[in-house]
């Protein structure tokens, strides 16, 4: 009778074991460099048809912003100056993986801007202080792209010989939850140019990752966003694009250069931040609404040269073009590496079938906090800054949570705590600060501030 018990206490246990998923060794290769990006000054989200008197996004009107940011580098050699993303590719793992992030540092397009190095900080995670990303208790990565080595060809090849422009973070993959990771060089300057991606740890269990925030029930869901919230100070990026040369920035092919915004961009200090403009997944409205941009061909083409004067060019983010798709080639959401639910991604138009329960990762990457609100429904908070709220917490329904900068928190929208409206008709709520449009089979919620997807102000 006892070798039955046992027999049937292995056979029971056996399916839990095996559930579990392998951890993975993970090479993830980052390129840090500069790039463009545009902001429309305009509201036009309509089709231009004579019906609708939408707006041709695509000929509307823009302003353009110098960055800095990452790409996806694929095998540590793929990127090329110039291809910063807005925001950065997602790092996406499981629990239990053992995670290698190489930085490559290729500088920049622009031949005006200053060179500087670059650092990974794996925001919220237990790692040690070498891999800490922090600069002025660890290490940073130079470029061998610099003014003075590109005079001397012979000193350039022996730094990337030597690998100077090269460095490999390690962590392991400890606790599920939403993170953020960002250069933290210069972080004041480096964050808000743009040097900034989300972070998405799953459990470990392979029959929830995609299923469930943290791995329990409360936690479940059936459809997930990430929402990265940002901030730009346009005057600043002026500032950097010129290296703080006003007759530079007066010669830009683009915008108006007053006397009062030549002398604001020579004296600028990145201590007086005042945005200008807010972003969700690296848009700004109405441009956040449109599709996904695969980066992939625009992050290896070697054509893009900055124009000696200005240093302009054209990046990976242009106009009338949407988020990123944020793929980051050997995370979860390469197509390459097997996964069982939907891969991340910085769609930011947020679609679900009624009745389902649709998580929203929600990162501020900004200056400023942002009250996040959805306009007629309530949702529940589920986890802060990567860790589970207990369970009767996770049942508590609000309709606002203030995001501070540097924080992260996992929210569950039930689409059926949304009002049901005829099915033959829909509901569409405009307003200065929201977007709502309803049916009893879909739905689809934006909300912006000012510019933004999902907050209030």
């Amino acid at each position: 009778m006892k070798k039955r018990i046992l027999l049937l206490g292995l056979a029971v246990a056996m399916p839990l074991f095996t559930s579990q998923a392998s951890a993975a060794v993970r090479h993830l290769h980052i390129a840090a460099t500069d790039g463009m990006m545009y902001l429309p000054n305009h509201n036009g989200y309509a089709p231009n048809t004579p019906t609708t008197g939408g707006v041709d996004q695509a000929a509307a009107d823009y302003r353009k912003v110098y960055i800095r940011g990452f790409c996806d580098d694929v095998d540590g050699t793929a990127a090329q100056p110039g291809c910063a993303n807005m925001p950065a590719p997602i790092i996406d793992v499981n629990q239990g993986d053992d995670v290698f992030v190489h930085l490559r540092n290729i500088g920049n397009a622009n031949p005006l801007a200053p060179v500087d190095p670059h650092t990974i900080h794996l925001h919220g995670l237990h790692v040690s202080t070498q891999n800490d990303g922090f600069n002025e208790t660890s290490w940073e990565v130079p470029t061998c792209n610099d003014p003075v080595l590109n005079a001397d060809p012979v000193a350039k090849q022996a730094c990337l010989d030597a690998g100077s422009d090269v460095g490999t973070y390690y962590f392991k993959a400890q606790k599920p939850g939403t993170y953020m990771w960002h250069c933290h060089v210069e972080a004041s300057e480096h964050i808000t140019m743009g040097m900034y991606g989300a972070m998405v740890i799953r459990p470990r269990d392979r029959r929830i990752q995609g299923k469930r925030v943290y791995g329990f029930d409360k936690d479940r869901y059936d459809r997930e966003y990430i929402v990265l919230l940002s901030d730009i100070d346009t005057p600043g990026h002026d500032a950097i694009q010129t290296d703080f040369d006003g007759a530079a920035f007066a010669g830009l092919p683009y915008g108006p250069k007053t006397p009062a915004e030549i002398a604001e961009v020579e004296s600028y200090n990145f201590a007086d931040h005042q945005a200008d403009w807010w972003l969700v997944n690296g848009r700004a409205f109405p441009d956040v609404l449109l599709p996904l941009k695969d980066m992939a061909a625009c992050n290896a083409d070697p054509s893009r040269v900055g124009a000696a004067g200005t240093g302009d060019f054209e990046g990976c983010n242009g106009r009338a073009e949407g988020p990123p798709t944020g793929m980051l080639t050997g995370s979860n959401n390469d197509p390459a590496i097997p996964f069982r639910g939907k891969r991340s991604s910085y769609a930011a138009t947020i679609e679900a079938n009624w009745n389902e329960r649709v998580l929203m990762r929600i990162i501020n990457m900004g200056y400023q906090e942002v009250p996040w609100h959805i306009h007629g429904a309530h949702f529940s908070i589920i986890g802060k800054d990567a860790n589970p709220f207990n369970s009767d917490d996770q049942k508590r329904e609000q309709f606002t949570v203030h995001v501070g900068s540097g924080e992260t928190y996992d929210v569950i929208l039930p689409t059926s705590s949304l009002a049901r409206v005829a099915a033959s008709t829909s509901s569409v709520l405009i307003g200065a600060q929201s977007i709502l449009t309803m049916s009893t089979k879909t739905c689809s919620i934006n909300g912006t501030r000012h510019i933004a997807i999902t907050t209030t102000r």
